[in-house]
């Protein structure tokens, strides 16, 4: 990389980690001059990494899902900007603290594991993959987000039953508004897993000839798309509260987990790095 491309690493990194002790701060006193702070500061980094990664697209020639150090900074902007759209639609910032805390650590682990790469894969240089990978990442950021949504309702509503409400949870939204943002997460990461299976059966289609290719990583996200479309429609499926809806997002989660992250070592998969 440039001194340009460290350089700018750099002011993400600790624009990050600004914009995280704002939202603590916010998250501990509730002070309005820090609610107004809180913003800005998650749009000067998203304004940083967004230059980071335009910048590593055009140092490589192609998008920047090379190596696994970029998949986890494309992950953590992805996480950041998903959860800027909630935000602005719900008008609640407590939980900008614990997004911008796991998007801190994404991309810590963005700068541990190189970004760099010694060549551009050939169907990477194209722009059907591109388009299908970016999509499954941003999906998988989203539905992130949607299981620690989840996970905090789960344990807020633990608390407020055994009438233990320590300052933590004192703090959080209302189980009404973490089930809300939960869903509006996962309804984006379904709506990107699709276009992301969608676009991989059109390049599966040209590469093998076959739009359902037998591939181990292919059908356990299939799987999971299933599961998120129960989620989605639970609405209208008695009995399917919101501790079920919080439980099921969080297994689905954890299997999309396995699929994307183990799975690569135990079978030969084409969607191995």
């Amino acid at each position: 990389m440039t001194a340009l491309a460290y350089t700018l690493q750099g002011l993400v990194l600790a624009s990050y980690l600004a914009a995280a002790v704002v939202y603590l701060r916010y998250f501990q006193t509730g002070a309005r001059e820090l609610r107004w702070l809180c913003r800005p500061a998650l749009l000067v980094t998203l304004v940083f990494h967004a230059a980071y990664l335009v910048l590593l697209g055009v140092l490589q020639g192609a998008i920047p899902l090379i190596a696994p150090g970029q998949a986890m900074t494309v992950m953590a902007a992805s996480m950041t900007t998903i959860y800027l759209g909630i935000e602005l639609r719900l008008g609640h910032r407590e939980m900008g603290v614990f997004v911008l805390a796991l998007a801190l650590l994404f991309q810590l682990l963005s700068v541990f594991l190189s970004v760099q790469t010694s060549a551009v894969p050939e169907a990477l240089q194209s722009t059907r993959l591109p388009a299908h990978a970016l999509a499954g990442l941003v999906g998988y950021a989203a539905l992130g987000l949607g299981g620690v949504f989840a996970m905090l309702l789960l344990m807020l509503r633990s608390h407020i039953k055994q009438r233990k409400i320590g300052a933590l949870f004192h703090h959080l939204p209302s189980i009404r508004v973490l089930d809300t943002m939960s869903k509006h997460a996962i309804l984006t990461g379904f709506v990107l897993l699709t276009l992301a299976l969608a676009s991989g059966s059109l390049w599966a289609a040209h590469e093998w000839e076959s739009l359902y290719p037998r591939d181990p990583k292919l059908l356990g996200v299939a799987g999971i798309w299933l599961l998120y479309a129960v989620y989605l429609l639970a609405r209208w499926i008695p009995g399917f509260n919101r501790r079920i809806r919080a439980y099921w997002a969080i297994v689905s989660f954890v299997l999309l987990t396995f699929n994307f992250a183990v799975v690569d070592f135990l079978v030969e998969s084409v969607h191995s790095w």
